[in-house]
């Protein structure tokens, strides 16, 4: 993990550096909104801010937040809680168009996911001839997590009244109290604001 830290800071300073030249004030705010997941609320959000960097590519900052209650029957275990996450981030975006922010587009991210994770859990068992279930007693857990997290994107990249519009998948991962898992993300858009300098 070190390594692969140390080889995206590098790759970002190189393209930061060969692109200076290129729109060097200009960058674009954005707002980002993904579903995902079987929860209370599949909605998560970002904003941020996009710059060129050389032809093909851009940088991209942002903070993604999301909050959901949810249950889940994981290994003879029913857990119920809330969960609500914050990770800033930064991400290296390449797109196939001729223009900015237009063709496929494919990402990779690095950033840092603050969660809190609370509710409770209880043993259960499933009568597979009464089709009920039987609960033990019920306990609080606590499933916080601070994690490096690494993000993967790909998706397309268009113009809607001259607004940069990408349709995308994207999906977060991080080392949660189970191990790496993917956290966060899903399917869904991302929409551009006039260029700022």
């Amino acid at each position: 993990m070190r390594n692969f830290l140390l080889t995206v800071i590098l790759f970002i300073t190189g393209f930061n550096a060969t692109g200076q030249d290129n729109d060097k004030k200009d960058f674009t705010p954005y707002i980002a909104v993904w579903a995902g997941g079987c929860v209370d609320n599949p909605f998560q959000f970002a904003v941020g801010i996009q710059k060129p960097i050389q032809s093909n590519w851009s940088i991209a900052y942002d903070v993604h937040y999301w909050k959901t209650g949810y249950e889940c029957y994981c290994d003879d275990m029913y857990s119920t809680g809330d969960f609500r996450s914050i990770t800033p981030s930064v991400k290296v975006i390449y797109s196939t168009g001729k223009k900015e922010g237009r063709g496929l587009m494919a990402g990779i991210g690095l950033g840092y996911m603050f969660a809190k994770d609370r509710g409770t859990e209880q043993t259960y068992e499933y009568d597979e001839l009464a089709k009920t279930y039987a609960y033990g007693i019920s306990r609080d857990a606590k499933w916080d997590f601070n994690s490096i997290a690494p993000s993967f994107s790909v998706g397309v990249g268009l113009r809607v009244f001259k607004l940069p519009v990408s349709l995308n998948t994207i999906y977060y991962f991080a080392k949660t109290t189970e191990g790496w898992l993917p956290v966060a993300g899903g399917a869904g858009f991302k929409i551009g604001f006039r260029k700022l300098q």
